[in-house]
């Protein structure tokens, strides 16, 4: 394991991210032990044994179906900590990418300013730190907008299917009327919500797009360099003068414009 690794493994040990997953997991026992106590005291009010009480004497049939019950709700719950746990593993490493990008930022700032401002090696480096800290900023916030509008989804989706259970098995016309347009006016919120996180998480991906072309330009302009040595001395001087020509007139976006339709982030 490398040293990055391993400062991005004690980072997670030390975060706030570890101690809301701690506190899901406590909840997690308090609420299985919770359904296992309601559940004994329903089934033993409701006398329902399944048939057990045949075979088990007593308070014996209750306790079995309260077990088995809570068992279920955890085996449940085990699955949705874990889910959420990973999320929040996601979320501390992007935050803790970030940081880390914003420090190697720092330390290149601080020695720019100690070597002066004029110093070629130190505006590079200080370029290309700004750029690493750009490129880990606008991918946690592509990341999280993804993640975000498959949530906003899946959250509109299921008040939709509860809306439609609710319709299907309740008699009431009022209840029926009310759920119908929970249900609709629900399913319609997450459809924008998650909309809007999609084109957010689009223009970022453009932008991202730009940032990986940059080392394919600067790999054509070195070979410009690098060729430059092959012509006479008196055509060199007026290729250096066109490769700096191409390098300075350089397009920081793409000429042709972006098509707009139904899903395009561009700018009206």
């Amino acid at each position: 394991m490398d040293g990055s690794a391993v400062e991005s493994t004690d980072a997670w040990r030390l975060s706030p991210e570890r101690r809301r997953h701690r506190r899901g997991g406590w909840l997690t026992v308090v609420l299985t032990l919770a359904v296992g106590v309601t559940s004994f005291v329903l089934y033993r009010d409701y006398r329902i044994t399944l048939g057990y009480e045949q075979v088990l004497p007593g308070q014996l049939p209750y306790l079995a179906l309260a077990v088995a019950t809570a068992v279920v709700f955890g085996l449940l719950a085990l699955f949705v900590n874990l889910a959420y746990r990973d999320a929040l593993q996601r979320e501390q490493a992007e935050r803790w990418q970030v940081e880390e990008a914003r420090r190697r930022l720092d330390r290149a700032e601080d020695a720019a300013d100690k070597r002066g401002p004029m110093d070629l090696t130190v505006l590079w480096m200080v370029t290309q730190r700004r750029l690493d800290y750009y490129h880990a900023l606008a991918t946690s916030q592509a990341e999280r907008s993804f993640h975000q509008a498959q949530r906003t989804v899946a959250v509109g989706f299921a008040v939709l299917v509860i809306a439609v259970v609710v319709v299907a098995f309740t008699g009431s016309l009022v209840v029926t009327i009310t759920a119908a347009a929970v249900g609709v006016v629900g399913a319609a919120l997450a459809a924008l919500l998650g909309r809007s996180f999609l084109r957010t998480q689009e223009a970022t991906a453009e932008r991202l797009r730009l940032y990986f072309e940059q080392p394919f330009a600067f790999s054509r302009q070195l070979s410009a360099e690098r060729l430059l040595i092959l012509l006479e001395a008196e055509d060199r001087a007026a290729a250096v003068r066109d490769l700096i020509r191409a390098i300075m007139t350089l397009p920081l976006a793409p000429v042709e414009p972006v098509k707009r339709g139904r899903h395009s982030s561009a700018p009206e």
